[in-house]
């Protein structure tokens, strides 16, 4: 009979321990979907390239679990390669590990196992290329930060690999000239921007026609 009663507490000790740990890493769809509204038939997207990290939690991104154990500038920046187990918080415009401003690689997967997104942060905030991924692993689109503002040129692909848009930004807004393309290579609308704000457009219908 004791023995019977070591057995039972044993095993339902074994059951708490089972139970009781972290809830399982969060599903990881939304990172490029968060900032965007793709329509079926001819896309339709809506795109905010700033300092937003696509993840189903901003709060709580991982970082990577592998056999070494990576190497951290404790203090004033912690550099590393985010990927799987640890967490990113966001306070300010900036990302921190463990208090400190993260330096690094920062990797993001769909659900499927396929990259979602890869760039770099310097001190915090993300800083030169990055570059998102459709579900099916053809590129989203690309394009360059400067302390954690879009700069420069970014370019928008649909999932079959056809290009969508160009666009130009200057500390995280719209400038110059904006490129449009219908599913079929025409060209769907030019928008002259300046400091985010339209100057004017124009429109082609499927066929090159101006629209009115």
């Amino acid at each position: 009979m004791k023995d019977f009663l070591v057995f039972i507490i044993s095993g339902l000790m074994v059951i708490c321990l089972m139970g009781c740990g972290e809830s399982p890493t969060a599903d990881k769809q939304a990172g490029i979907t968060e900032k965007t509204n793709i329509t079926s038939g001819d896309i339709s997207i809506s795109v905010t390239p700033t300092t937003d990290i696509p993840s189903s939690k901003q709060s709580a991104i991982s970082v990577e679990n592998s056999k070494s154990t990576p190497t951290y500038t404790i203090k004033p920046a912690q550099a590393g390669k985010v990927q799987a187990d640890g967490k990113l918080k966001e306070d300010g415009g900036a990302y921190f590990l463990d208090d400190s401003p993260f330096n690094g690689e920062f990797i993001d997967h769909h659900d499927n196992g396929n990259k979602s997104v890869e760039g770099k942060f310097l001190n915090g905030k993300q800083e030169g290329v990055w570059t998102y991924f459709h579900k099916n692993g053809s590129r989203f689109r690309t394009g360059k930060y400067l302390d954690g503002r879009a700069n420069g040129q970014w370019i928008i692909w649909r999932m079959d690999g056809s290009k969508w848009s160009e666009k130009n930004y200057v500390n995280g807004q719209l400038n110059g000239v904006e490129i449009r393309w219908h599913t079929n290579g025409k060209k769907q609308s030019e928008t002259d921007w300046n400091g985010g704000k339209v100057l004017s457009k124009k429109e082609w219908d499927e066929l090159g026609s101006s629209k009115p």
